[in-house]
């Protein structure tokens, strides 16, 4: 029997210092992502994550505390495998052209997310051969004046890794971009 886990420490509970809920999104086409000078960090995370020419991180700005991603664990105990399902819930306000032209665009391919929570940790999702498509979603007008006019968009992927943080190095092209980042 080969010993495959390599847990070097417990899991403690944590402080009451973190809070639930998606700020931002980060997207980009997974065309674009030049895989082969991803940088990562001594504890895994991302810190160097640039685009290939024509590529741009662009800015999606959620309504507030109308978004939230989540991951779940797949574990088949019959075939020995494992895989992460991950999945991102945004609602986007606001009708219109623009909106609709943007989330139309993004659901004609595979795109790269990264996920900024209420809590400032980045959160890559999509990875080199496993992206993130947009399953679903609806637009709608609403009944009443206070009721929601926009769009809920299903990004969803399937990982063989869970999400991995990003955190750009001071300087790097990755931190550049995605503060230029617009919406």
């Amino acid at each position: 029997m080969s010993n495959c886990m390599t847990l070097s420490s417990g899991i403690c509970r944590g402080c009451r210092n973190s809070a639930g809920g998606v700020k931002t999104l980060y997207v980009a086409d997974i065309n674009y992502v030049d895989w082969a000078s991803m940088a990562v960090g001594t504890n895994g995370e991302v810190t160097e994550l640039p685009l290939l020419t024509y590529g741009a991180w662009y800015e999606l700005q959620p309504s507030q505390y109308s978004a939230n991603w989540n991951e779940e664990i797949n574990v088949s105990i019959e075939n020995g495998t494992k895989f992460y399902a991950q999945t991102v819930n945004g609602v986007f306000g606001k009708n219109d052209q623009l909106l609709r032209n943007a989330i139309d665009d993004m659901a004609n391919g595979e795109l790269v997310l990264i996920v900024k929570d209420n809590n400032n940790i980045l959160w890559l999702l999509g990875s080199e051969g496993n992206g993130v498509n947009i399953t679903g979603g609806n637009s709608e007008s609403g009944t009443a004046l206070g009721d929601r006019n926009g769009w809920s968009v299903n990004f969803t992927c399937n990982a063989p890794t869970p999400a991995t943080t990003v955190e750009p190095a001071q300087g790097s092209n990755l931190e550049t971009a995605l503060a230029a980042a617009t919406c």
